[in-house]
């Protein structure tokens, strides 16, 4: 009887006969939802896991060991609960993005430097930094870049703005949310001396006016009598102006610091602007603005307006003129601060009335002149006589002769 029988017989016997099955290999428990997954393709571990967005990400380890996997994973999971999970790898982020960025956040801000920052990443910035990745930027390369731009002859306070940027474009991409960057360069600063050493004095002050174009002189009247900047005196207009209050109202936002100030007018001031004044609605009463110029060409004979640009020729024929050669339109600003110091005004209000928003800017523009050091010491020697008793003459310090000192065994 073969075995086949035998089982089949076996219940005809009378024989109870529990089958035997095979038993069942027990499954493996899921992983709790949103903790990701691993698995293996190849010689190398993936992990899969879900973004802030709804969307699965899948990334290979690149190793074929799975705790490295799981570490990554564990890593890609807790910057995700703290929101600090960067779609985008740190070594994919180049310089491109980071200049990009920048220019976002000037546009954001509304800088009125945006240009001067779009030019030097374009003609300096860019040409050395163009094809690296945020992680390739080192300490090692800003410096290579700073000897670079030393060696083809620019100035390190021209250098220093341009690393400034630099530093400018690490400093949001790691503190945007998540950060594009995992870690921040430390970028040396070349050491400049910002200390402003030019100034006019009211009779410079007075041949520069009768050199200079009838276009110019209130404009330089306005800067020399109330320190304004360049751009603020360009960019005055007439809704600003109030001639019976004798008052400059410059808005919040057209300042250079984002402040807005008011600025008395004085005498000479005064005439100046109201001579503008008479100019435009005679000639120009559609000009919203104070100070401009006469263009009349032979294509063109009719007079028109424009306003006021880059008068850097006008300026240096003038200074050499009047022999202030050298000096710069800035100097104006830092001239009528000085001449609010020595006028007796007190540190505070000078700064109110330039748009300073701290007293730095006595140490940077060097406040004290060699006629203002003259002054001291003769205030110093009046002082001295002053204390000297009558009829005393003072003794020549060579005759005042110390004893020796005694020591005692």
């Amino acid at each position: 009887m073969s075995q086949r029988d035998e089982q089949t017989a076996w219940p005809a016997a009378g024989l109870v006969v529990t089958p035997v099955h095979p038993k069942p290999v027990p499954r493996r428990a899921k992983r709790p939802r949103g903790t990701g997954s691993i698995f293996k393709m190849g010689k190398y571990f993936y992990l899969a896991y879900y973004l802030p967005n709804g969307f699965q990400k899948t990334e290979s380890s690149r190793s074929t060991l799975k705790t490295v996997a799981q570490e990554m994973l564990r890593d890609r999971l807790e910057k995700i609960r703290q929101g600090l999970y960067c779609e985008t790898p740190p070594r994919k982020v180049t310089f491109q993005t980071l200049a990009d960025d920048l220019l976002d956040d000037y546009r954001i801000n509304r800088r009125h430097t945006i240009k001067d920052a779009q030019s030097r990443i374009e003609n300096h910035l860019r040409p050395f930094f163009g094809n690296f990745l945020a992680t390739a930027i080192t300490t090692e390369k800003a410096k290579e870049y700073l000897l670079m731009r030393r060696d083809s002859g620019a100035a390190d306070g021209t250098t220093q703005q341009e690393l400034a940027l630099l530093k400018r474009m690490f400093s949001l991409a790691s503190r945007a949310t998540p950060p594009k960057v995992a870690r921040v360069p430390y970028i040396a600063m070349p050491r400049v001396s910002n200390v402003r050493k030019g100034f006019i004095e009211y009779d410079g002050y007075r041949r520069l006016l009768a050199a200079l174009p009838e276009y110019l002189r209130p404009f330089v009247t306005m800067a020399y009598c109330t320190g304004m900047r360049r751009g603020e005196i360009v960019s005055l207009r007439w809704d600003c102006v109030d001639l019976l209050s004798k008052q400059i109202r410059l808005n919040p936002g057209e300042t250079k610091n984002g402040e807005g100030r008011t600025i008395p007018l004085g005498d000479e001031l005064l005439e100046a602007l109201k001579s503008q004044l008479h100019l435009r609605n005679t000639n120009f009463p559609d000009c919203p603005f104070v100070f401009f110029r006469t263009i009349q060409t032979k294509l063109n004979p009719v007079p028109r307006w424009t306003s006021i640009g880059d008068f850097r020729k006008a300026w240096l024929d003038a200074c050499e003129k009047s022999d202030l050669k050298g000096r710069l339109v800035h100097d104006l600003r830092r001239s009528a601060v000085r001449s609010l110091i020595r006028a007796g005004v007190q540190e505070l209000v000078a700064c109110r009335i330039s748009g300073h928003r701290t007293r730095s800017v006595f140490d940077r523009y060097n406040i004290t002149s060699s006629d203002d050091l003259t002054e001291a010491v003769r205030k110093l020697q009046k002082f001295q006589d002053a204390a000297q008793p009558a009829g005393q003459s003072p003794q020549p310090e060579s005759s005042v002769a110390s004893a020796p000192p005694a020591f005692v065994n």
